[in-house]
């Protein structure tokens, strides 16, 4: 280090030349990083969907889900499989571990259903990966106010969509619902049966009406030239005229369907084009007394407008949506801002008898939360700068020290645009938390430099001696804080994907610093810092004599010190080291029995192989009697909070008046002299310590029991809750409600939010596609799906009670309004029921709804198991349909054909041609049993028509029938309120074979917290092992890691203080606090090993240590608590707050006390394990 330190001295052109280009380079970077609300992380996610036109959820489910369930169940990796069966759809939702490579294991699913057979019907399965970036970015909203949204949907078709997919950065732009111009062809069966004209002759004279195709070449005049067969129709009146078949006006025999298909032809069948021209050759002779059957005599022709996907409306107007995705690498701000540009031209072409409405735009809350957190960082920094300059006092040391702020934070900004990170509240939290951290090894290189500068020598020689004293201490307080965050990257699951980025940003930072201390700061320090600048604090006297010297300077009496010195040899001679190791050794053991009752009250033991049963239960015994003792306190009662408050007051009181005392002595023994208030206050509390180190001791562990007995009392959550600013409601009406029916019945609730103060806009879908649940991407007739824009001073939770009150009373358990949280899901719980039949799910479906209900903290409750609905089953009769000449399939496809089912859709040039029975033509058995087939049958003559009851939809949870209860859990502690349901499961009397299991957050939080403790484990292991390298040494760092514990009074009791939950971001906190602490123990550790080669003792060299370095450990640990204290105040609104404020109280909290303790402990235990009177050889 000497040499780097030398060489930049000698070099400071360069020096400055190069943080210059790194400013420079810093500040480009920061302007190219991305901006997002939270990492792009690509969830364990790929669903597999496969259209199967006009099947019945319980065909779809035998003939495709099951199948295709059946062939990916080998793949390796896969975790879950959760599989629902729709009319006409099989959705399939394969988890994977958070560590496979999902791309390579779409790759395996395609190659295992790619044998797979299917019915003909089925639509080729699509294979997609979830993850965050194919969530939409926008959802815009164009209403007609005229009511033509057919001509808006086409505007949006041709104009729109090809404008904002021009944007750069933009993936897509989906068109979600509208409507389109289509020709309607309403048959009547009347006429259809007296004329004998089969219904799917209709769809081939049709579609064969529109011919243009190549039929063979002839030579002409010795040329070979092709001919080409055309036939087009263009208008209402041309398909009107359109023949279908011949028949006699006299009596009305028909002889057969002009186009020549098939009686009974298969679904889909058509004639070719020739044959609907084809002639009469198999006719009677008399051809001239037959007329030909125009499409006019067997049906309405019109043209209408018609429904693409359900039903939308915005703010009550007919709509259609489109939503905006992104590509992966783009930033979202540039690509929402570049589509509202677009916007502008939309709305021009459009006027003002159509609206263009942006119902969410996440770019907003990205924007928000990053400029909120860029504040809190400037804020913060502006406090850290703040409380350097009231210690030292000095505008160019201040300045001085300052510099590293900026410069470290722009090369964090510049490796992580360099390692393709994004600029997102993730990362942003690190760099201000990271604000206080890297100013620390500037201020500890800059005090030391000037201590040699009061001593004599010269600005260069003094910041080379002051820099390479210290380079060794702040390396490697360096080295273990960023060790600390080197497990988050190793443990994987949830916690690695989340938090790697803000470890890599914190270490990108923390290494900066360190660079920038050693290399910088040094050569600042020799150009501004003089000899008679004076930073209001005594020249701290470096002492080469012996002891009884040292003590002199520091202005305690020899004799006083000596007579302490004595009493504690006596002591030793007498044999007290055993007692003491007694004494030491069952506080050792209290606080290994206390750790062990706090976890198993929280269930960190709970399944551990190794732990005993035994051992499990018995501190679980005692876990529960405290808790229930202690819970029995109302800890918000007037009373409670007087008494507590009065003895806070009290012990506060009392320990300034003995530290004014105190310091009041020390100054007159000084003889005038002065090191200041902080010195006078500190150095007869560390004498007193050093005289009373089992009573220090005793301290310590009371703090670190105390906050060990503070965990079982915090609300724990996975995350903490933000509110957003967007909620998203749905509704279910009872099954088998048709799309119109559901539509109107919405029509009040839409008028009530329309009213409501705290709404600004809505977009409603009815039916249709849901491009924000993947494993449900087809809404049913019954369902729709809201999605409300609050406004900007609208109370969310009042808004979203009102909402959830009126829903509640017009739709009932139907209804359910939740806020649209973006970023890991929080707050749900999930309830898995599996085995016996339908019928028992269905009554334990019930049971366990009705249960959860119960619990005043869970709303939302509703089960995936469908109602049952009413359908028609036309059960075709093999020896009658022979007998009619009529296979099944025949049956099948007029029945098709008529109500407008599969192979009733055909397309007349651009336009899409509808044939089937008028709408609610048919409205009962009889009429169905009364539809005619072709040869003058009728369904009633070939099959029993019966009215059954069917499922909507089925699931499976790994191949085993299942059904899912899902519910909103209101409290912000989620692990409790998910135990309380787990206890009520217990007690449910099930039908046999039945099991019911809790999922959902709690089992995030389980496996997540013991991933983050495993890593707080490691990071110990690590911290140790670089200390171990630095000292050389076994011991000592064993005392600097006793700085560790004390984190816990502070950090736990913060958060139980300020009520916050206990989540992952807050266990991150405890995580950084490690290597903080550490930081301020090494420096206090390195300086006594240092000191002692001029004091004959341990206890002078650790005195003198923690008088040294009183100062440069206080403006550290203040500077960090001061630059997090706008985090934790929480300032900046949007999304920040999902991690910022659980981040930084308990980090706020554990310096507080850890810095405190550190400085009084800490040289206990070194006075202890270093042997207290060992005197110097010489």
């Amino acid at each position: 280090m000497q040499a780097i330190v030398r060489w930049c001295l000698k070099n400071k052109s360069v020096v400055f030349l190069a943080a210059v280009i790194l400013i420079a380079a810093g500040s480009y970077a920061t302007t190219r990083l991305n901006q997002e609300l939270l990492p792009d992380i690509e969830f364990p996610l790929v669903t597999v969907s496969t259209p199967v036109p006009g099947a019945g959820p319980d065909v779809v489910d035998e003939q495709v889900t099951q199948p295709l369930q059946g062939a990916v169940e080998g793949i390796e990796g896969i975790e879950s499989v959760q599989a629902t069966s729709s009319p006409g759809f099989s959705v399939l939702v394969i988890e994977f571990g958070l560590d496979v490579d999902t791309e390579q294991a779409e790759d395996e699913i395609n190659d295992a259903i790619n044998g797979v057979s299917l019915p003909e019907q089925a639509v080729l399965p699509e294979v997609a990966r979830q993850s965050a970036s194919q969530f939409p970015v926008l959802n815009i909203s164009l209403s007609a106010k005229d009511g033509d949204l057919a001509r808006v949907t086409e505007y949006a078709e041709d104009e729109a969509i090809p404008l904002i997919e021009d944007v750069e950065g933009v993936a897509s732009a989906d068109l979600v619902g509208g409507s389109e111009r289509q020709l309607e062809v309403d048959l009547k069966p009347a006429e259809l049966e007296e004329r004998g004209i089969p219904a799917e002759a209709i769809i081939g004279a049709i579609s064969g009406s529109n011919v243009n195709a190549p039929v063979g070449d002839v030579s002409v005049n010795g040329l070979s030239t092709p001919v080409r067969t055309t036939s087009e129709l263009t208008t209402v009146e041309e398909l009107r005229d359109l023949p279908v078949g011949v028949g006699t006006p006299a009596t009305g025999a028909s002889t057969g369907a002009l186009t020549g298909a098939p009686t009974g032809a298969p679904a889909g069948a058509s004639a070719p084009p020739s044959a609907a021209s084809a002639p009469a050759s198999a006719a009677p002779t008399a051809a001239e007394a037959q007329e030909p059957v125009l499409l006019s005599d067997v049906a309405e022709v019109g043209e209408a407008s018609s429904d693409i996907s359900g039903i939308s409306r915005t703010n009550g107007e007919p709509s259609l949506g489109l939503n905006v995705v992104k590509e992966p690498e783009a930033n979202s701000v540039e690509v929402a801002e570049g589509v509202t540009r677009a916007l502008e031209q939309v709305r021009e072409d459009l006027g003002e008898d159509d609206e263009v409405i942006v119902v969410f735009n996440s770019a907003e809350d990205v924007e928000e939360s990053v400029n909120g957190l860029v504040e809190k960082a400037l804020i913060g920094g502006l406090l850290a700068v703040g409380i350097i300059f009231l210690f030292l006092r000095s505008l160019r040391a201040t300045l001085v020290t300052a510099v590293s702020l900026p410069t470290s934070i722009l090369a964090a900004l510049l490796f992580s645009w360099a390692d393709n990170l994004t600029l997102n509240i993730v990362t942003l939290a690190g760099l201000t938390i990271a604000v206080g951290r890297v100013v620390d090894d500037a201020i500890v290189v800059l005090e030391n430099s000037y201590r040699y500068v009061q001593e004599g020598y010269g600005p260069e020689e003094a910041a080379l001696k002051g820099t390479t004293e210290v380079a060794s201490a702040i390396t490697s307080s360096t080295l273990t804080t960023t060790a600390v965050f080197l497990p988050l990257g190793l443990v994987g699951g949830i916690v690695s994907k989340f938090f790697l980025p803000l470890s890599l940003t914190v270490a990108f930072a923390l290494i900066a610093s360190l660079i920038v201390s050693i290399t910088i700061i040094p050569v600042l320090t020799s150009v501004f810092i003089k000899r008679q600048t004076k930073w209001g604090a005594a020249k701290e006297t470096r002492t080469d004599g012996n002891d009884r010297e040292a003590i002199q300077d520091e202005g305690y009496e020899d004799d006083e010190y000596l007579a302490n010195e004595s009493r504690r040899s006596r002591r030793a001679r007498r044999g007290s080291g055993v007692p003491r190791l007694l004494v030491v050794s069952l506080l050792v053991l209290v606080a290994l029995f206390v750790g062990a009752v706090v976890a198993v009250g929280i269930g960190l033991l709970d399944g551990l192989p190794f732990v005993p049963a035994g051992v499990v239960e018995g501190s679980g015994g005692i876990a529960d009697g405290v808790r229930n003792t202690v819970g029995g306190i109302d800890t918000g009662s007037p009373v409670f909070l007087v008494v507590a408050g009065a003895v806070a007051l009290l012990l506060i009181l009392g320990l300034t008046l003995l530290a004014a005392r105190a310091a009041r002595r020390s100054s007159a023994r000084r003889r005038g002299e002065s090191d200041g208030l902080l010195v006078n206050l500190y150095a007869p509390l560390l004498l007193w310590s050093l005289r009373h180190r089992l009573a220090v001791l005793v301290l310590a562990l009371l703090a670190f029991v105390g906050g060990l007995v503070a965990i079982p009392f915090l609300a724990v959550s996975f995350f903490p809750p933000s509110e957003e600013r967007l909620l998203q409601a749905t509704v279910e009406l009872p099954a088998g409600t048709a799309i119109g029916e559901t539509s109107e019945k919405l029509r009040p609730f839409e008028e009530f939010m329309n009213g409501d103060r705290g709404v600004e806009s809505y977009q409603l879908s009815i039916g249709g596609e849901d491009n924000f649940s993947p494993d449900s991407p087809l809404r049913a007739e019954n369902q729709a799906q809201a999605f409300v824009a609050l406004g900007e001073n609208a109370n969310v939770q009042k808004t979203l009670s009102r909402l959830a009150e009126e829903g509640r009373d017009r739709y009932g358990e139907g209804f359910q309004v939740q806020i649209l949280q973006q970023g890991p899901p929080t707050g749900g719980i999930e309830i898995t029921i599996t085995g016996g039949n339908e019928d028992e799910l269905r009554r334990a479906s019930e049971t366990v709804v009705d249960e959860v209900d119960r619990n005043d903290n869970v709303t939302n409750v509703q089960s995936d198991l469908s109602e049952v609905s009413p359908e028609i089953e036309v059960l075709v009769n093999a020896e009658d349909a022979a007998k009619a000449g009529l296979p099944p399939s025949a049956v099948s496809t007029s029945l098709g054909t008529l109500l407008g089912g599969t192979g009733s859709q055909v397309t007349l040039g651009d336009k899409p041609v509808a044939i089937g029975l008028p709408e609610s033509s048919v409205d009962s058995i009889e009429e169905v049993r009364g539809l005619p087939l072709s040869s003058g049958q009728t369904v009633g003559d070939v099959a029993e028509v019966r009215e059954v009851q069917a499922p909507a939809a089925i699931s499976r949870d790994d191949g085993d029938r299942a059904v899912t209860v899902t519910g909103t859990i209101t409290s912000e502690d989620t692990s409790s309120v998910s135990n309380e349901v787990n206890a009520a499961l217990l007690g449910l009397n099930l039908p046999d074979g039945v099991t019911a299991s809790v999922g959902g957050e709690s089992e995030d939080i389980e496996e997540s917290f013991r991933n983050l403790l495993l890593s707080i484990g490691v990071a110990l292991v690590l911290v140790y092992l670089i200390l171990v390298v630095f000292f050389g040494s076994l011991i000592t760092p064993l005392i600097i890691l006793l700085a560790v514990p004390l984190t816990t009074a502070g950090a736990f009791g913060a958060l139980l203080l300020t009520g916050t939950a206990l989540s992952l971001p807050a266990l991150l906190g405890v995580l950084l606090l490690i290597g903080i602490v550490v930081s301020n123990a090494i420096l206090l550790v390195d300086f006594a090993q240092n000191a002692r080669e001029h004091h004959d003792t341990v206890d002078g060299a650790i005195f003198e240590a923690g008088r040294a370095r009183l100062r440069p450990i206080l403006m550290t640990a203040l500077a960090t608590i001061f630059a997090l204290v706008p985090l934790a105040f929480g300032f900046g609104g949007g999304g920040s707050a999902l991690i910022s404020s659980s981040l930084a109280i308990p980090v706020i909290g554990g310096l507080f006390t850890s810095t405190f303790l550190t400085l009084l402990v800490v040289p206990v235990g070194y006075s202890l394990v270093r042997g207290g009177l060992r005197r110097k050889k010489g």
